[in-house]
């Protein structure tokens, strides 16, 4: 049972059973609705009005008799009762909007049930739960919205109104339903909503596709998006929504609030400009990992590399990280650490990046090229730039401090080349934008690449720390068959080494390979199973026979 209630409160499965047996006793006469025994306290209890706890007793009392309780019969049932607001159709669909009651069918009728969690709630005398389920206040109107109007089904504009209705009557004094419900059309407010959700939920921006592909009103759709385009909509105008990218077909665009967004139409969830933007930004963004995430992998390295791991682990120590950076000049620009490994490929270096956060209990912010590169002018560097604030953002709200890993950046760190083509000009200026960051960068920074010869040379002062990894020579290739296959024996081993120089990524994927195979296959031999799929991966150097005529 619940705290905080009495137990004449609490006992909701009696009080429903009461109401009705009171409703059914005035089935001749009348009962007013705030005469009946306990109404008032369970419309307290249950974050119902008294026209809902009525329909909802009269529901459950039947479904407890097992006898369907259809329209017509709650019908008659309410009109003993005098003083409630609502008819019972109009009841009974609010209550089906949040789940506490199901439609099912009978032979020739529709009918109502409590739905299976609620009615085992209510005999349990779980209450809070059904209490959760109307959206009232901001954040459960955007759980509300992204599980009922963001699920991936077709939709119309025309049936938005009903469910805005049901908002804004259960919300009139919400910032976001002034700002969107009541002023705006149906399908951009649709889309304030839904920035707000994707904000509030995940702080990830709204890719505008969803609407093309799930709006049936496809003409409205396309007016948004040229209104978009030209940043005509009144939110853009205002400063409170941006561009985010989008697909490079151009018709999609993402969007995201600004910080200013944020603040206009969610104002309701915060008491001050302060706490609602430290939530916002203290909110783990969608690339990031955090260290419990990260499965513990075991890493093979001759032993100057493992010594090397060693160092690094060492130095990203909460503890040790903190006494190195007491030991820098108080004008040192950048006062962190910084950490190049770069070397060929399928050879640790991503896998290294992760375990280091892993070990130091460290979010690790993770950026790929893919994030950050867009076709929209100007776009590729403002990505780039709020990667790096926002993880100042987390930075100054963490501890211990988070990381930044620049997973595959080979195209930031080459040399920068002469301006052919506006695609030079972009790749010049997210370059130099990083060596700026990385000039005044507080943190810690690892950053991957496969490239070992064409490394900027303003870049190569900037990284504090470089590991270079190279692939295992024949002794190490040994041991990294023995310990990914255990089954081999050791001269197996030695003549896959010997005769196959694969990184220790192939590796891996020569193990999911394998499982796949033995599952096929499962009486095939061990040793000569994983042989034939190294002759397989090793299909760019194979002999191909060559087919068709034989010229004379």
């Amino acid at each position: 049972m619940e705290s905080g209630f009495s137990a004449y409160q609490i006992n909701v499965h009696e009080r429903f059973i009461a109401i009705f047996k009171q409703v059914q006793a005035a089935a001749f006469a009348t009962v007013d609705l705030n005469e009946i025994d306990s109404i008032n306290n369970l419309s307290a209890l249950l974050n119902l009005t008294k026209d809902e706890v009525l329909v909802t007793a009269l529901v459950y009392a039947l479904q407890c008799q097992s006898m369907p309780a259809s329209e017509k019969r709650l019908t008659m049932l309410c009109n003993s009762v005098h003083n409630n607001e609502k008819p019972v159709y109009e009841t009974l669909q609010g209550l089906k909007k949040f789940d506490l009651i199901h439609k099912s069918y009978g032979d020739d009728s529709l009918l109502y049930e409590i739905s299976r969690s609620q009615f085992s709630n209510i005999r349990a005398h779980k209450y809070s739960a059904i209490a959760a389920l109307k959206p009232v206040g901001l954040e459960k109107v955007l759980i509300y919205f992204n599980n009922k109007l963001m699920d991936d089904e077709n939709f119309s504009c025309h049936e938005l109104f009903p469910e805005y209705r049901f908002i804004a009557e259960l919300n009139p004094d919400l910032q976001l339903v002034k700002q969107t419900i009541e002023v705006l059309r149906p399908l951009e407010a649709y889309l304030l909503l839904a920035l707000c959700c994707k904000k509030y939920l995940s702080d990830e921006p709204f890719n505008t596709k969803y609407l093309l592909d799930n709006c049936s009103d496809k003409g409205m759709v396309r007016v948004l998006f040229r209104h978009i385009m030209h940043e005509e909509i009144e939110c853009m105008k205002q400063g409170y929504v941006r561009l985010s990218g989008g697909e490079l077909s151009g018709q999609s665009p993402a969007l995201e609030l600004t910080e200013s967004g944020v603040m206009h139409y969610m104002a309701d969830l915060y008491t001050d400009r302060e706490s609602a933007l430290n939530l916002i930004h203290t909110r783990l963004p969608s690339h990031a990992i955090l260290p419990k995430a990260i499965a513990p992998v075991k890493l093979y390295f001759d032993a100057a590399m493992t010594q090397r791991v060693h160092e690094l682990e060492t130095l990203l120590k909460p503890d040790f990280y903190l006494r190195y950076l007491d030991t820098l000049r108080p004008a040192a620009r950048m006062r962190g650490l910084t950490a190049l490994l770069h070397g060929a490929p399928g050879t640790g270096k991503t896998e290294l990046a992760l375990q280091l956060a892993r070990k130091s209990g460290r979010a690790l912010f993770r950026i790929d090229m893919s994030q950050l590169l867009s076709k929209w002018v100007g776009d590729s560097e403002k990505n780039l730039r709020a990667r790096f604030t926002e993880y100042r953002r987390y930075q100054a709200q963490t501890d211990p401090a988070p990381i930044l890993f620049l997973n595959e950046c080979d195209q930031l760190l080459s040399r920068r080349m002469a301006v052919t083509q506006s695609v030079d000009q972009m790749r010049n200026t997210l370059q130099n934008m990083l060596l700026e960051e990385m000039e005044n960068f507080h943190g810690i920074l690892l950053a991957t690449t496969n490239m070992t010869q064409n490394l900027d040379p303003a870049f190569e002062r900037r990284f504090l720390y470089k590991v270079r990894f190279q692939a295992p020579d024949l002794s190490m290739r040994s041991q990294l068959w023995k310990a990914i296959f255990p089954r081999l024996k050791p001269e197996q081993a030695e003549q896959l080494a010997a005769q196959f120089p694969f990184s220790p990524g192939d590796m891996q994927n020569l193990v999911t390979k394998l499982h796949l195979r033995r599952m096929l296959n499962p009486k095939g031999k061990y040793f000569e199973t994983v042989l034939g799929l190294c002759r397989e991966e090793k299909w760019g150097e194979e002999k191909t026979t060559r087919m068709g005529f034989k010229s004379i």
